[in-house]
């Protein structure tokens, strides 16, 4: 659509043939976005319905946004979904800041007025001058690429059609209908970061750098190209420097490649992550301690990640069926002429079963011990066989045992007890012991 210098690309936002749930303010922005939307329902392109979420912080003033909007909804004939809160008094209950919670609330809203007005997408009014707070407000904040690019004109089920276009471009477009708007009192107020920088720090940026906001929606849209490929190349890089071991992510050699893919590639593993714990985990020498109970560790030049977890309760060990240890481990009975062989993940040992009658599969304790093969029955810590082994720290405790009381008699992936060793003269079934290495999740 062509008309006042503004064109909504409606394939480029994914908005063609679609029903769109407008969010409708009733400031200025909004309102050039629901008219240029409107046009677009009237030419049979999409769908439309209105969203208004009457937030309570300015009272009468809110009040009198409300009556303005759902007046503007049937002068244009489009159906409006509208819905009222109180702001300060849920802020108070959360100990949030009172823009965090209007924003929260505000979303929620959105969600569900898409939901029952069976929308596709929810159109919101950014425009250049927000990309430019925003880009601005993330590199001050010491964001990186993925800061810095900003907003994207379509983001899930958000779309921003107004994105390359001004504030003035919108007023200029709303002048030409002879429409008016409302003005949000709080908006001139000093009170947060970016009104601070809307209304003091940009003019002045714009007075030494005229045309800053056209600068920086440029530089958002280079970052944004640059960060994509920088996330392909992590991603690429993930596959060939790290593995997920029963939900230990381990980074291979992360010494050997770049600082900037061993970053994005950490950040993959913990989203929830800023950039000070990331440089934890990458500078690790030995271990730290990380928020919500997640732990590093350095050991052969391989960095071990290491998720919180509640170490699964034991369970019998069957002899006839598969045996599930919950989130760590799967035992199976093979046929006793099974040609599998350990492997990878997988562990596959012939036994004797008669001893294990009664055991359980768990995790190792303290005090536990085993009788390898090749003692003669001598008895030796499991701790002292996983360090002989050389088992990586990290995974000690998540190795599943075969055991009765504290005698061990199979400690997977490092050798089974001399008492269940196979002989002429006795019984014997083969298990296959199936790691849930992904456990945990993967590389998104």
């Amino acid at each position: 659509m062509q008309g006042h210098n503004i064109d909504v690309d409606c394939a480029k936002t994914g908005m063609l043939n679609k029903h769109v749930l407008a969010a409708l303010s009733g400031g200025a922005d909004s309102v050039a976005l629901v008219h240029l939307l409107n046009e677009l329902r009237l030419q049979g392109k999409i769908k439309l319905t209105l969203a208004h979420f009457e937030h309570g912080i300015r009272g009468a003033e809110s009040k009198e946004d409300q009556k303005f909007v759902i007046a503007l909804s049937q002068k244009l004939g489009v159906p409006l979904i509208t819905e009222s809160a109180c702001v300060t008094e849920e802020a108070e209950k959360t100990g949030e800041g009172i823009e965090s919670c209007a924003r929260r609330l505000r979303h929620d809203f959105l969600r569900r007025a898409k939901e029952a007005s069976g929308a596709d997408l929810i159109a919101t009014a950014h425009h250049k001058n927000d990309q430019a707070e925003t880009v601005l407000m993330h590199i001050l904040r010491g964001g990186g690429l993925s800061g810095a690019r900003g907003m994207s004109e379509t983001d899930g089920i958000y779309v921003r059609p107004l994105l390359k276009y001004s504030k003035a471009d919108l007023i200029r477009y709303l002048h030409s209908l002879g429409e008016s708007w409302r003005e949000d009192s709080t908006n001139f107020l000093k009170d947060n970061p970016r009104n601070l920088l809307r209304l003091e720090a940009m003019p002045v940026i714009e007075k030494a750098y005229p045309s800053s906001a056209d600068a920086l929606f440029r530089f958002s849209e280079i970052v944004r190209a640059e960060d994509e490929y920088m996330d392909f190349q992590a991603q690429a890089a993930a596959k060939r420097m790290t593995e997920n071991f029963m939900g230990v992510w381990v980074l291979k050699n992360p010494e050997s490649y770049p600082v900037a893919l061993v970053r994005r590639v950490i950040k993959k593993i913990v989203p929830g992550f800023g950039f000070d714990e990331i440089e934890k985990i990458r500078l690790c020498t030995s271990r730290v301690s990380l928020p919500a109970g997640h732990q590093a560790f350095m050991r052969d030049k391989q960095i071990y990640i290491v998720p919180p977890i509640k170490n699964p309760q034991s369970v019998p060990f069957s002899l006839i069926e598969e045996t599930v240890l919950r989130g760590i481990c799967t035992f199976e009975i093979l046929k006793s002429d099974s040609p599998e062989r350990s492997a990878g993940f997988t562990f596959v040992e012939r036994i004797n079963p008669l001893p294990l009658e009664g055991a359980v599969v768990r995790t190792r304790m303290d005090g536990d011990f085993m009788r390898p093969l090749g003692l003669n029955g001598k008895k030796k810590l499991v701790s002292d066989i996983m360090i002989d082994r050389k088992i990586p720290l990290p995974l000690r405790n998540r190795l599943p045992v075969v055991a009765k009381g504290s005698e061990v008699f199979w400690l997977v992936g490092a050798g089974i007890s001399d008492a269940i060793k196979t002989g002429e003269n006795t019984s014997s079934i083969t298990v296959k012991a199936i790691f849930n290495h992904k456990y945990g999740g993967e590389i998104q």
